[in-house]
């Protein structure tokens, strides 16, 4: 509560985290009634742990809460992504994500005005990036917003990033702990009775995790304590484990099918679904209700009350009866608008209906700018896919989904893939379509002609991006800047500058690359533009570089390496070593660093170790590494990469 009371005119965040098990989701909905008891308008959502989500789905039940009392009037067409399931956007993307982040907050803010708002978001483990990055926009909002945020703490390596970014508001951290051995043996004794030394060794085993707790003193009361304690071996999984095989196995299979459908389910698609009669899978239903494991949050439908009873019965399913499963349900689920579930379902299952589902998926994913999750369904897609056509057409597909999500590895591998697979069918057509799936504009002729025919912003802008980077011309440069800015196209804004920075370097002019670079940045990090950060990064070390502030040079290459890592860059395996190699030659200490050199020994790195072997004095050595140096290729690092060769 100390968070909900700190809430004046400025949103506060808060982070409850815990082990599986330990009732936080509980905690989140008391936290939620007093809130409400008290005046607050409280949104909550909650991140799901299947694949067969939409993405950003905790930020869509959460608005959807709120827009049920507040219109989101001149927010409503940036809110449509995630307030109705909207068809692909022709919008820019990057402007687009933009754009929607900003409209959230803003019209958070407004109903704040009226009454304060908690955000309420459970689950964040299995958050995906959209919904990750939606929820960085609040900070440093001057409303009285409360964001509860609640993760378990041994499931957060993804989470990294966002908590760092957090952190800068000051939240407050709650942990919550295991159950106290007084609590322990109170909710064992609601189960059964038990003595003190058997209360002991349960809390001793479980640690107060509540469902462990809980799911122990069902085992308990079912077979005593000498299986309780002694026989089963320590972890949750293996109590469930021993508590299912107590059920009928015809009840089992039915959890079964109910765990590949989700951790919730409708009954009637169960049914639909099942091998056994009506009747059987009622009883089945009825079975993992009375033990506990399920309960009914509403009319028709099932859910297990803890996700580890979902995990432990797909766990123990084979991939061939898993498969036919999910088969099964997909059929069970035509008709339905559930096109996330669809695809999920039919994908799992290898079935050529998948690529119609996963298409239309991904479609849902584009307009919700999480071009990641758009990646993985066309991924299942091609996976699926049969003709010749339709598989060279989904990779084209597939190919700009992960350029838009700034996976340009993941991209390379398939256009390459692409061009193979045309390549040995013996299509020209087919080729044609790989090669020109990569949206990026590459020949000059071709910017040239485009430039002239251009009727929109769009494709003239880029033509302009070609055409300014080619001929280094600050005038093309600067229009591409004010194409960006009057149509929102930012990817152009930050690339006209960048290509500005470009000409000022090669005018000498270091003042005005730094200026038009800092301004590239600033929007790159703003846009979150992971590429064009990296790339403004390593302009600015290159200047610190030149100033003769090395250190400093070297916090922004490690930064820059950093980032493009991130990015899936080809060249970040390699950059890092060859930006801090700048920095070694500038300040005279190359051979101090000829392990370094030698532990990342590759042909483009040979005349950097005969730099550091001559460095050491061993100049035989030195000769006979630089006669075996080849041809340095035309690529990121040919410009450095000469420079070394006539040292």
């Amino acid at each position: 509560m100390a968070a909900a009371q700190a809430v004046t005119d400025g949103a506060r965040v808060a982070l409850v985290t815990g082990e599986a098990g330990l009732g936080k989701s509980t905690l989140l909905e008391h936290l939620g009634r007093r809130l409400e008891r008290e005046g607050w308008l409280v949104a909550a959502g909650r991140c799901l742990e299947v694949d067969s989500a939409p993405p950003a789905w905790a930020w869509t039940e959460a608005l959807r809460a709120v827009a049920a009392t507040t219109s989101p009037g001149e927010f409503a067409d940036d809110l449509a992504p995630l307030l109705t399931d909207t068809g692909p956007v022709n919008a820019d993307a990057t402007a687009g994500r933009f754009r929607l982040r900003q409209a959230i907050w803003k019209w958070l803010a407004e109903v704040a005005a009226e009454r304060p708002v908690a955000v309420v978001l459970d689950d964040l483990h299995w958050a995906d990036a959209a919904t990750l990055e939606l929820l960085g926009g609040g900070l440093g909002l001057r409303a009285p917003i409360l964001v509860v945020a609640a993760y378990r703490a041994d499931e957060s390596g993804h989470l990294t990033e966002m908590l760092a970014s957090l952190a800068r508001a000051a939240p407050l951290r709650l942990a919550l702990p295991g159950l106290s051995d007084e609590a322990v043996a109170e909710l064992v004794r609601t189960e059964c009775e038990a003595d003190e030394e058997t209360i002991a060794g349960i809390a001793e085993r479980t640690g107060g995790n509540p469902f462990y707790v809980r799911e122990s003193a069902r085992l308990l009361n079912g077979e005593g304590a000498l299986v309780a304690l002694s026989e089963v071996p320590e972890g949750v999984r293996d109590v469930l484990r021993r508590r299912l095989a107590r059920l009928p196995e015809g009840a089992v299979s039915i959890l079964r099918l109910a765990a590949v459908a989700g951790r919730e389910s409708p009954v009637d698609v169960l049914v639909k679904a099942a091998d056994a009669d009506e009747d059987g899978v009622l009883d089945a239903l009825d079975a993992g209700v009375i033990s506990g494991l399920l309960d009914e949050p509403g009319p028709g439908l099932v859910r297990f009350v803890h996700a580890l009873v979902r995990d432990t019965l797909v766990a123990d399913l084979s991939r061939l009866r898993a498969a036919r499963m999910h088969a099964r349900i997909a059929d069970a689920m035509e008709g339905t608008d559930d096109i996330a579930a669809l695809a999920h379902h039919y994908a799992r299952a290898g079935s050529p209906k998948a690529v119609g589902y996963c298409v239309q998926a991904a479609e849902l994913a584009e307009a919700r700018y999480a071009h990641d999750v758009a990646a993985c369904l066309l991924s299942d897609a091609v996976a699926n896919s049969t003709g010749p056509d339709e598989h060279v057409e989904l990779l084209g597909r597939l190919l700009r989904a992960q350029i838009r999500a700034g996976a340009l590895a993941a991209a390379r591998e398939t256009r390459r893939e692409a061009v193979e697979y045309a390549e040995s069918l013996g299509r020209d057509d087919l080729m044609i379509a790989a090669f020109t799936a990569w949206t990026e504009p590459t020949v000059l002729e071709a910017a040239q002609e485009a430039l002239d025919l251009a009727t929109g912003p769009r494709l003239r802008a880029a033509a302009l991006q070609i055409l300014a980077e080619v001929h280094g011309d600050a005038e093309l440069s600067q229009e591409l800047v004010e194409i960006g800015t009057e149509h929102d196209l930012p990817v152009y804004r930050v690339t006209g500058r960048l290509n500005h920075a470009a000409v000022a370097a090669a005018a000498n002019d270091p003042v005005t690359m730094r200026r038009v670079t800092a301004e590239a940045l600033e929007l790159a990090r703003t846009y979150r533009m992971p590429e064009a950060i990296a790339v403004a990064e390593i302009t600015l070390a290159a200047l610190t570089v030149i100033e003769g502030r090395l250190a400093d040079a070297a916090h922004l290459y490690n930064k820059a390496g950093e980032g493009r890592r991130r990015t899936g860059s080809v060249h970040a395996a390699g950059f890092l070593q060859l930006a801090l190699a700048v920095i070694w030659l500038n300040d005279g200490t190359l051979g101090a660093h000829l392990d370094d050199v030698r532990a990342v020994l590759s042909p483009m790195t040979t005349d950097l170790l005969a730099l550091a072997l001559h460095a050491n004095g061993l100049d035989t050595e030195a000769r006979k590494v630089r006669a075996s140096s080849g041809p340095i290729r035309p690529d990121f690092f040919f410009t450095f990469l000469t420079t070394l060769r006539f040292l």
